[in-house]
């Protein structure tokens, strides 16, 4: 996943070319070696892009945070319980600061992800239907009975 979530133009005025243009780039994959190469393609890509504008480039790295993988067990679990509550699964990786990627490198996690109404996350407009949040604490409540009593 590649977002440009930040942008400050300068000036900043809708009827003038900007002189200067701040952005921020978060990369997200799952693979820690995949996200250095496309960290390396995308800086070099905007370096050969302000070469033949004759553009000045400055880029810093502001953060970093290696890929957790989740516990291959604790996801079984879970997709045994979607599978016994008759609910529909989808593996997915996340790249999301959640705080499970900080509680991936001490204990073992795993991540239940319900569907949001158009796909939306992350944003004001997020909302899951009733019977979608309550299928997906269905299948929470029945993997945490299995591992209660296995």
């Amino acid at each position: 996943v590649v977002t440009l979530g930040q942008w400050d133009v300068r000036p900043g005025a809708v009827n003038v070319v900007p002189a200067e243009v701040r952005f921020s780039i978060d990369l997200r994959h799952p693979d820690a070696e995949t996200l250095q190469r496309l960290s390396v393609a995308i800086q070099a890509r905007c370096q050969a892009i302000a070469q033949e504008r004759d553009l000045q480039l400055s880029s810093e790295i502001t953060g970093q945070s290696a890929p957790q993988q989740m516990d291959p067990a604790l996801q079984a679990l879970l997709i045994r319980a979607a599978g016994a509550c008759g609910a529909t699964w989808k593996a997915m990786p996340s790249g999301a600061g959640h705080d499970s990627q900080t509680m991936a490198r001490h204990l073992p996690t795993a991540m239940l992800f319900v569907p949001s109404i158009e796909g939306r996350s992350h944003s004001a407009a997020e909302e899951t239907p009733l019977a979608d949040a309550a299928r997906g604490a269905t299948v929470l409540a029945t993997a945490l009975s299995q591992l209660v009593y296995p």
